[in-house]
């Protein structure tokens, strides 16, 4: 095999990971996004008036919006291990 049909085939098998490393890249923005607003959360959540009776409806939206968070974050880091796995197989 000389180097051109090393070349091509270099290229041919780049072309084939693009569309995984796009899904790869893509889950690694997702993630960033919710480990963001988990962030958020936890400052809000660190607030002690949070507690208060008055801002009990306050405090259960949060912790359900991070219980959500935490679970989608899950789904994707899953997502993520599972890509990356098949990325390197086809390497």
């Amino acid at each position: 095999m000389d180097k051109k049909e090393q070349r091509q085939i270099a290229a041919a098998k780049r072309e084939q990971l693009a569309p995984l490393r796009k899904k790869l890249k893509d889950l690694e923005k997702s993630i960033e996004k919710i480990q963001h607003e988990l962030k958020k959360i936890e400052n809000e959540l660190a607030n002690e008036s949070l507690y208060k009776e008055e801002n009990k409806n306050q405090l259960t939206e949060l912790l359900h919006l991070q219980g959500n968070l935490k679970s989608k974050m899950e789904t994707k880091e899953s997502d993520w291990f599972s890509m990356q796995h098949e990325l390197e197989e086809l390497q």
